[in-house]
């Protein structure tokens, strides 16, 4: 559920899935517009041989959900060993943190670093960049 809701799904807000979880404090989530009893966000549970609960620790590979988000932009800053440059990585997060722009998604490769970006923010965000990362010789 907290991949979900950072993910954008509009159900639980991140931050309060991410307070449940950490408080062991199970979320009901409802519906509304009807009176159905809803789902119930929570860690699960199990008793071990002392009659003690301890969360269930165990690896699970279904598929959960599927998620995708409309209106969004693919930033990509090109150039040799820019994985590498500590210093414009810094750059790119302090100016997404001025910005108040989420990074949805960033990756990395020897000679490029491609960001997930609101498309009504990217703009100002390839400029925001542009400026600080371009070095012009004069």
């Amino acid at each position: 559920m907290l991949e979900a809701a950072s993910a954008g799904a509009k159900v639980l807000h991140n931050r309060s899935v991410n307070l449940g979880k950490k408080n062991n404090i199970p979320i009901h989530v409802k519906n509304s517009q009807n009176k159905k009893a809803g789902s119930i966000v929570k860690e699960l549970m199990k008793k071990n041989m002392n009659g003690e609960h301890s969360i269930e620790n165990y690896e699970d590979y279904e598929i959960k959900f599927i998620t995708k988000k409309d209106d969004i932009s693919k930033i990509s800053i090109i150039g040799d060993m820019v994985m590498s440059n500590k210093e414009a990585i810094i750059k790119i997060f302090d100016i997404a943190y001025e910005e108040n722009i989420t990074i949805y998604m960033i990756s990395f490769s020897e000679l490029a670093v491609s960001i997930i970006v609101d498309k009504d923010k990217s703009e100002i965000f390839m400029r925001k960049l542009h400026d600080a990362l371009i070095f012009k010789k004069e």
